[in-house]
């Protein structure tokens, strides 16, 4: 089980701590990531995006058994959203799917106990 005490402040580490609790807690639901994020040459990112890659979406999706789809955005304790996943937590909002703002495991857990 995921300790408290491992999860760091950076948001690639509370993500990484949050999936694998989530992989123990929830093993017949499902989660992924959407890669975002990250450093990419003109050519990648034009063929990414050319594929579907949207700015702003949330970072990741978790798929519930009770037909539910929710977006979790993983932010540091002190992160905000910038104005293009502001934009995706309103489409979100617009055709009536979860969204969420998770700043700590802790905060992440809550979300994921309140999806059953």
């Amino acid at each position: 089980m995921v300790k408290k005490s491992q999860t760091k402040n950076s948001e690639f580490d509370i993500q990484k701590v949050c999936v694998q609790w989530f992989h123990i807690a929830r093993p017949k639901w499902f989660i992924f990531c959407v890669p975002n994020e990250g450093k990419r040459s003109p050519y990648t990112a034009g063929k990414l995006k050319a594929q579907g890659l949207k700015s702003g979406v949330a970072d990741l999706v978790i798929m519930c058994p009770c037909g539910k789809v929710c977006f979790i955005e993983m932010k540091t304790p002190t992160g905000v959203q910038s104005p293009m996943q502001k934009a995706f937590e309103k489409t979100c909002a617009a055709l009536g799917f979860e969204y969420h703002i998770a700043k700590s495991f802790d905060e992440f857990k809550k979300i994921v106990d309140g999806l059953n």
